[in-house]
């Protein structure tokens, strides 16, 4: 081959490889730009530290959303927010699990626990879910089911109809917000309706509700109203002359007065008074005007062989009397009465702190339940019927607790206790279990004291407290619990020792997940000690800390004692055990599943899941910059082979 010749291959070869070079630069630079564009250069660690921040923001941001059905964002319509208007002033009393709400029909995406719409006094209840009329007292609770319904309902045809069920246990009080908006305009304006029911308190017998209309439209509405009649479902009925009405309601002067009787099945004679709440059947509401009604109906009833025309003329005069005395002192007084003695009574309680664990009790089914409870018995102390001297044997009944408690485990262990169910029968099942448990423990007497006393005796129970008497007379007070139970807070108001003192004690988990116990005394001259029966301390209304002691065999952890010697006597009692030394710590694991529902500690299990899939996906990345390495680095060689061939 010639020089020329070799030149002209030698710049070939120069040229093809000139263009091989550019070609490969070209396509590098393509791919360089794509890599940048698509973040798919070699990261830095900032990068891969912001791309984790935020992968796991949204997944343990969004995806809990998604899963919750997203109802923190529900939209609400004009009728439910006519409803959620007027449900605020409840937010309070619903967190503190003494005020139960739930839709009708349920609002979108908004899960909400049912509860029984019920309202008792101990002589008479009713629920306003069931197909029964109102319930009277049986052999402990009410559990004698009638046929008469006494309740007014009310309906606009052509409305849509949005409706809220409120039971406020503290004010023992039903309440149903009511919004009714047109079919055909969803811009108009919606009319509102409260309605309100309760048994009265200290009158038996007496049912009240209340009604309040709103109608800010331009034009007058009419409303269909139902009611049983009286004269239909008692076997002989008569009007009531010379009733004098004070409660200054719109148009309540304008029916008639009826008494009935009827002899059930079970030999008892129902004797009922009441009006009827519209005789036309129709309810006049004039535009941009409120309109409020009432509706009193009374119940008496006694067992009787026959339907003895005397026995039966004495239960109509002695309901007449009552229909006139309620009357007399009008609705908002009635209202007051009951009210006042509801909170009266709550003023002794319980609380525990909250818990995620599934198989724990919590506030909502305990103050559920003790309502329900109560509502079943009557309460001799307060009852306007009662005399001087059914309202002393109350008291002494109040003031001798025998040995309530005497049982080594508290009821908060017993889940079926407190399984009240969503039927008025559940219910009355379930209140007479916890009935017949209270009075199998020792507590007749509390029992016997009504309402007042039964509350004392569900207290002591909770926490399996009990009493040490002697002659009649009180010793002292034990609070008999296992030191490995007292993982979450309690705290017991106002419980009574005799008519000496009402006390307060508390169970609080610190920091170090010790269990202490906290103890004050509304009275002078008590005194307190632990398992060890020490030297006692002295209690007064300032708070008083005691640790909580273990002892083998278990012996109560706390003592309490109006009798300073007393409690120095008691030493004898702890000497045959070993010595007693701070409880130890709760299990953390323990604590974990009441704070947060799992024993993983302080963080959910979705972050867990989160972490684990970020963990992956790290290494996923890991591998994925490994492999690009080494692919890269196979690259370079081959062109750099190419290069030098």
């Amino acid at each position: 081959m010639n020089e020329a010749s070799k030149s002209n291959c030698f710049s070939s070869m120069v040229n093809a490889n000139a263009n091989s070079n550019n070609s490969m630069n070209y396509s590098q630079a393509i791919r360089s730009k794509l890599q940048q564009a698509f973040f798919l250069s070699r990261p830095s660690g900032k990068k891969i530290f912001l791309a984790f921040i935020l992968l796991f923001a949204l997944l343990y941001y969004i995806i809990p959303l998604i899963r919750s059905g997203g109802h923190r964002y529900i939209v609400l319509n004009r009728k439910e927010r006519c409803l959620e208007d007027r449900l605020k002033q409840y937010t309070e009393k619903q967190d503190s699990n003494n005020v139960f709400i739930y839709h009708k029909p349920a609002l979108s995406n908004l899960p909400e626990k049912y509860f029984l719409p019920y309202i008792g006094n101990g002589y008479i209840g009713i629920s306003l879910d069931g197909n029964h009329g109102v319930w009277l007292k049986g052999q402990r609770g009410l559990d004698i089911a009638t046929d008469y319904n006494p309740i007014v309902n009310f309906e606009l045809k052509g409305y849509d109809l949005q409706e809220a069920m409120v039971l406020d246990i503290v004010d023992g009080m039903l309440v149903k917000y009511s919004c009714f908006q047109r079919h055909d305009s969803t811009l108009s304006n919606c009319i509102s309706l409260v309605q309100t029911w309760y048994v009265h308190r200290t009158r038996p017998g007496l049912l009240v509700q209340e009604v309040n209309f709103y109608n800010p439209s331009d034009e007058n509405i009419e409303v269909s109203v139902s009611q049983g009649r009286l004269s239909s479902w008692a076997q002989e009925s008569k009007p009531i002359e010379k009733i004098k009405d004070n409660s200054q309601s719109d148009a309540d002067s304008d029916t008639t007065w009826h008494v009935g009787s009827k002899m059930l099945a079970n030999e008892v004679l129902l004797t009922v008074a009441s009006r009827q709440f519209s005789e036309t059947g129709i309810l006049e509401l004039p535009a941009k005007r409120s309109v409020k009604r009432q509706s009193l109906t009374l119940f008496d009833y006694t067992l009787t062989q026959s339907s003895d025309k005397n026995v039966s003329f004495k239960r109509k005069t002695h309901t007449i009397k009552a229909v006139q005395s309620a009357l007399t002192v009008g609705l908002d007084e009635l209202r007051q009465q009951h009210q006042s003695t509801w909170h009266k009574l709550w003023q002794s309680g319980f609380a525990i702190s909250g818990s995620k664990d599934v198989n724990s009790l919590n506030s909502d089914v305990i103050n559920s339940t003790l309502y329900y409870i109560l509502s079943h018995v009557s309460s001799p102390l307060t009852d306007v019927t009662s005399n001087d001297s059914e309202r002393q044997v109350a008291t002494n009944f109040l003031n001798t607790p025998e040995a309530c408690y005497h049982n080594k485990h508290h009821t908060l262990q017993f889940s079926s206790l407190w399984e009240i169910g969503h039927t008025v029968e559940t219910m009355n099942k379930g209140v007479d279990t916890h009935l017949s448990s209270l009075e199998h423990y020792g507590c007749s007497n509390y029992i016997k004291a009504g309402a007042p006393g039964v509350l004392q005796a569900v207290l002591l129970s909770l926490g399996g407290f009990s009493f040490r008497t002697a002659d009649g007379e009180v010793l002292h007070m034990e609070f008999n619990a296992d030191p490995a139970d007292l993982h979450r807070d309690y705290q017991f108001t106002n419980i009574r020792y005799a008519d000496l003192s009402l006390l307060n004690i508390s169970v609080i988990v610190d920091e170090s997940n010790f269990a202490v116990l906290h103890v004050s005394s509304g009275a002078d001259h008590f005194y307190a000690s632990d398992a060890a029966l020490s030297e006692p301390v002295a209690l007064s209304r300032e708070v008083v800390t005691l640790p909580v002691k273990l002892t083998k065999p278990l012996t109560a952890i706390l003592y309490i004692s109006n009798n300073k010697d007393h409690l120095l006597a008691l030493r004898k009692v702890v000497q045959h055990v070993e010595e007693p030394v701070i409880a130890p710590a709760q299990d953390h694991r323990v604590l974990a599943r009441h704070k947060h529902g799992h024993s993983y500690g302080g963080l959910p299990v979705m972050f867990w899941i989160m972490l684990a899939l970020l963990i992956v996906a790290f290494h996923f990345f890991l591998f994925k910059m490994v492999f690009s390495e080494l692919c890269k680095g196979d690259t370079n060689s081959y062109y750099r082979r190419r290069a030098h061939s």
